[in-house]
């Protein structure tokens, strides 16, 4: 569907580019010179000439700002006739030409894999760079294509195994093929590093639009392998719905619960103090939402500036250490303002056992 609205949408600019094919001259590639005349104001405004004689200044003198101006037609020339199109990519100069060959191989491969991959393979097959950038695309138009050609490739650029599935991998978890990338990963003979990184990178994205399903995924794995990326599948899970991730991290226990909570708690602070402040005060008390309380009561704008009311916070934290801190941390930034008050909220904290006021009425100079 997406290449068909950018089919559409250029046609008409395309088709002008195409009613000649005289290449391009060397030393100016305008493909000004390409277009009917009745089209020639057309392609002078698209440039930003106003009048003929800037237009020969731009035509006797090339820039990379000018050369910039003619990639945008000859893009949408490729998405009708990318081979014409590369044609003439090859007639730029310099930084241009490397990126007008990118960008019309990239929409290539997405009109037409394969033609693409063989074009690379005729006219640039030592360029390892090409083919392994060309492989996301492919990967996100035909996954299975992508596949077959990256493992042949592979086969003769073992030292490019990683760059050549990573970027596959890019490819395929943006067309949504999660379980074949997994199950790809699954089978390679790479170095357990590598293959940890590349499962790490196909749990974020997924867990980023199917959290479900990959969480199904990841529990039927080995218990190392599960807890290695569990905090990947939260992370990226949390950005997506942070609800749903840190009903799913308190809903774990001990040290588990521990490393997933509170980052996802944190980005739901973030985002929505008032959900997050909401469902910590229907939360359970556990020791185990310590950081996440102590995180809520140590921000101004979440407890709109009350310290009684961050104090309150503070008291539900259950480790010592932890609630002085937290303590400590509220009203030394409240003293700033108003040293008198902080001192009498300090002694108001019915919550504090006299050893631990005492402690922060030294800490804190009161």
């Amino acid at each position: 569907m997406g290449w068909t609205l950018v089919v559409a949408a250029v046609a008409f600019t395309a088709g002008c580019l195409m009613q000649e094919s005289t290449p391009l001259p060397v030393d100016n590639p305008s493909l000004e010179t390409h277009l009917p005349a009745a089209q020639m104001p057309l392609a002078r405004a698209s440039v930003g000439v106003a009048n003929p004689q800037l237009s020969r200044v731009v035509q006797a003198k090339s820039s990379y700002a000018t050369d910039y101006q003619q990639l945008q037609l000859l893009l949408a020339l490729a998405a009708t006739n990318p081979a014409l199109a590369m044609e003439k990519a090859g007639q730029f100069k310099g930084a241009i030409k490397a990126k007008a060959q990118a960008e019309v191989l990239d929409i290539w491969g997405g009109l037409d894999p394969n033609a693409a991959w063989s074009w690379v393979q005729l006219n640039q097959p030592e360029n390892n760079s090409r083919f392994i950038s060309l492989l996301e695309t492919i990967g996100r138009k035909d996954p299975r294509m992508a596949v077959a050609f990256a493992e042949k490739f592979a086969e003769t650029h073992r030292e490019y195994r990683k760059d050549i599935y990573s970027s596959l991998i890019t490819g395929l978890t943006q067309n949504g093929a999660y379980r074949m990338s997994t199950d790809l990963v699954g089978r390679l003979e790479i170095e357990p590093d590598t293959k940890a990184e590349l499962i790490n990178s196909i749990v974020g994205i997924w867990a980023s639009y199917e959290p479900h399903s990959a969480l199904q995924w990841l529990m039927t794995q080995p218990e190392d392998f599960k807890v290695s990326h569990l905090e990947r599948l939260v992370e990226s899970w949390s950005d997506a719905d942070p609800q749903g991730a840190v009903d799913f991290a308190a809903a774990q226990s001990g040290a588990m619960r521990e490393s997933l909570l509170f980052p996802a708690f944190k980005k739901w602070l973030a985002q929505d103090a008032s959900s997050a402040t909401a469902w910590l005060s229907a939360a359970q008390s556990h020791k185990d939402f310590d950081p996440v309380i102590a995180e809520l009561a140590t921000q101004p704008i979440v407890t709109n500036g009350d310290v009684k009311n961050a104090l309150i916070w503070a008291g539900r934290v259950h480790d010592p250490e932890l609630r002085i801190n937290t303590v400590t941390s509220i009203l030394s930034a409240f003293k700033q303002k108003d040293p008198k008050m902080a001192a009498v909220y300090l002694q108001e904290a019915t919550f504090l056992s006299d050893t631990e006021r005492a402690r922060l009425i030294e800490d804190l100079v009161f």
